[in-house]
């Protein structure tokens, strides 16, 4: 309980160190501050930024895809080096907030958190190629969301 509403504390701005009550935990790194340049990003990190296009969606039980095309929208994603982002849907803002990285053993966890701080999803990210990026729910019936650099 105390973890996930740290993970909303630091999400809402940028905390500077550890998370509150976390212990030591030197994979989790917070946002730059939004009147910064980004200069603060992890250089490991600068790959996942920018502009991402949304190609395709698959998972579930019966592994069901959709495409921009089957869906009938077309999606973009971008992450800024402040820890903003800004998910667009037919060039209309569908959802925007905050997100951070969690940097695992194996592959790296973000989390989002939209402007309103009424959801938090995370995903696992992927870097397959230098212009493609996955965004995996990681559990069960998960999907896989693949994008391509923008």
């Amino acid at each position: 309980m105390f973890a996930g509403a740290a993970l909303l504390f630091v999400l809402s701005g940028c905390w500077k160190g550890p998370l509150p009550g976390s212990g030591d935990h030197p994979g989790v790194f917070t946002c730059t501050d939004d009147s910064g340049d980004g200069s603060g990003v992890r250089p490991t990190d600068i790959a996942y930024l920018g502009t991402w296009d949304w190609l395709e969606s698959c998972g579930g039980i019966a592994y069901m895809c959709s495409t921009p095309e089957s869906a009938g929208y077309d999606e973009r994603l971008h992450l800024s080096p402040r820890g903003s982002y800004i998910m667009c849907r037919d060039e209309e803002t569908a959802e925007e907030g905050r997100y951070l990285i969690e940097q695992r053993d194996d592959r790296n966890l973000v989390h989002f958190v939209n402007r309103d701080l009424d959801t938090l999803r995370s995903l696992f990210l992927h870097q397959v190629s230098a212009d493609t990026l996955v965004l995996d729910e990681g559990c069960c019936d998960r999907f896989a969301h693949l994008y391509a650099r923008d």
